[in-house]
C-alpha cells in the first residue's frame, strides 16, 4: 500500500505520471499481469483518487490520456501507450521532474508491485534502481523498501493460511490483531522514510 497518511493530491499531474509508470511496470517483463499485482494497482489508483472497479489497460490507459490531454493544455499523448513499456517509463520519468519526496513513493510503488506476484524479476530490479540513480536515492532506502515489501507479503501470507489453520477463533482474531499492528508500524516506518 501507499499510505493515506501521505495525503496525495488527486489533481496532480505528477500522480498522474505515477499511474502511467505503475501501469507500464505491470507490463514490464510480463505480457499479461497477474491477479496479485492488479489487486495492487488497484489499491494505488484508488488512493490516487481513481475508482476503478477492475485493472482494463485500455480502460485506464483511455482516461489517463484525457487527463494528460486536459492538465497540459492538449498535448496529444495517444500515442504513448502505443510505445514500449519500458520506453513510456522513461518518457514519463523524464517529464515529471519528481521531487525525492515524490521519487520515493513512486520507488515504493515499484517495489511493492514488483513483489506482490512473488517474483521480482531481473529487468525490474534494474528499472527501480535506474530511477534511484538518477534522482540520488542511496541505497539504503531502496534496501529498506525491499525489505518492507518482503515483511507485507509475509503479513499477508501468513493473514491468509492463518484461516485455515487449527487454530481456535480467539487465536485467530489474536494472531490477525497482531498482523494488522505490525503492518501499522511499517507503514509509519515507511512514512518517515519517504518524508
Amino acid at each position: 500500500m501507499f499510505t493515506n497518511e501521505w495525503n496525495y493530491d488527486k489533481d496532480s499531474i505528477k500522480n498522474k505520471y505515477q499511474m502511467v509508470i505503475a501501469m507500464q511496470f505491470l507490463r514490464f517483463g510480463n505480457p499479461e499481469a497477474k491477479k496479485e499485482e492488479k489487486e495492487k494497482f488497484l489499491t494505488y489508483a484508488y488512493e490516487l483518487d481513481y475508482n476503478l472497479e477492475d485493472y482494463n489497460y485500455e480502460e485506464i490507459a483511455g482516461l489517463l490520456k484525457k487527463d494528460f490531454k486536459d492538465e497540459l493544455g492538449g498535448i496529444q499523448y495517444n500515442s504513448i501507450f502505443s510505445l514500449e513499456p519500458k520506453l513510456i517509463m522513461e518518457n514519463m520519468i523524464e517529464k515529471a521532474n519528481f521531487s525525492k519526496k515524490e521519487v520515493k513513493k513512486l520507488l515504493w510503488m515499484l517495489v511493492s508491485l514488483a513483489y506482490a506476484d512473488g517474483e521480482f524479476i531481473e529487468e525490474e530490479k534494474k528499472f527501480i534502481k535506474f530511477i534511484a540513480n538518477k534522482y540520488k536515492i542511496e541505497k539504503s532506502i531502496l534496501q529498506e523498501f525491499i525489505d518492507y515489501a518482503n515483511t507485507f507479503i509475509s503479513l499477508e501470507t501468513y493473514d491468509k493460511e492463518i484461516e485455515t489453520s487449527n487454530y481456535s477463533y480467539a487465536q485467530i482474531t489474536s494472531i490477525k490483531e497482531q498482523i494488522k499492528k505490525d503492518q501499522k508500524i511499517i507503514t509509519q516506518s515507511l512514512t518517515r522514510l519517504v518524508s
